[in-house]
């Protein structure tokens, strides 16, 4: 299976509808045939920036998309 490593600026731009990568965003993310991943650092930045600047709801939505293994997480290692 394929799977591409997305950072805080994808996360957040899917959902923040007024970033200008927002369209770009929403279209890899909907038409990837893979496993999305983040490494397990990007969560709590992604959550913070995302609660600060769209809301509570936002942020729910994402930690729910994360608890359901909508995005694979992956820890860092020493080798990476």
């Amino acid at each position: 299976m394929k799977a591409f490593l997305v950072d805080t600026g994808i996360l957040y731009a899917l959902f923040a509808a007024n970033d200008r990568w927002h369209e770009r965003a929403r279209l890899f993310v909907n038409g990837y045939p893979g496993k999305l991943i983040v490494t397990a650092c990007v969560i709590p930045e992604t959550v913070n920036l995302v609660n600060k600047f769209l809301g509570q709801r936002a942020e729910t939505v994402l930690v729910n998309a994360v608890a359901q293994v909508e995005l694979g997480v992956e820890e860092l290692q020493t080798r990476d």
